[in-house]
């Protein structure tokens, strides 16, 4: 379902393009009282013109409409630790614990896990590098880890750059570490191209945004 201002803004659109060709094709008022329109002014070139306008202006209305997310649960909706959102394209799947989400045309990758070895946030810090090491080569941090707090969870922020260690391709990623049940630490991990789009980048934080635990 289109938002209800994204469909105002739709209509719009459409109702401006339609007052557009009005414009340029003005109707005429015959004697009768009806009203036709004036043919003489559209010419083959304008036609075309105007065809090639309305297409552009069609794809940009579609284009604007966001992509719809919906909810999941980890690890399951029957014995959920938290719930987060996404979009349906990025069809996520949880398979042995781990979950696992892909962007449309591998833009960006997400993953989250319980370490198994750790029970809390000690040395967290100096893991970090051996923690990614299945996920990223040439793993460089681009800022100190940094303690943030959203919907009432707090969460250890790591950035950083490297190689994705199965695409070798330059990816930037990020890493939200919290704590999805008491004694357990869950690691969220996402990274995208470094030139991944604003979508995708507003599609991650919204994931980040929408963590609930249970």
């Amino acid at each position: 379902m289109i938002p209800k201002t994204m469909a105002f803004r739709r209509h719009g659109l459409l109702a401006s393009l339609s007052l557009f060709i009005l414009a340029i094709s003005p109707p005429v008022l015959n004697p009768d009282c009806s009203v036709s329109i004036n043919r003489s002014v559209q010419s083959p070139l304008l036609v075309m013109k105007m065809s090639r306008l309305f297409f552009i202006l069609a794809f940009a209305i579609l284009t604007c409409i966001p992509a719809r997310a919906a909810t999941y649960s980890y690890p399951s909706a029957a014995d959920a630790w938290f719930t987060f959102e996404l979009p349906d394209e990025w069809n996520p799947k949880i398979t042995d614990e781990t979950l696992e989400a892909t962007a449309p045309h591998n833009l960006a990758y997400v993953a989250f896990w319980v370490l198994k070895d750790k029970s809390d946030f000690k040395n967290v810090d100096n893991d970090i590098e051996e923690i990614l090491k299945d996920s990223v080569t040439e793993l460089k941090m681009t800022k100190d880890s940094v303690s943030k707090e959203i919907n009432g969870i707090h969460f250890l922020v790591y950035v950083g750059t490297g190689k994705d260690r199965k695409e070798k391709t330059p990816v930037t990623f990020e890493v939200w570490m919290f704590s999805p049940k008491p004694g357990k630490v869950g690691l969220l991990y996402f990274d995208r191209d470094s030139d991944a789009t604003a979508e995708i980048k507003t599609s991650l934080k919204q994931m980040v945004d929408s963590i609930k635990l249970k």
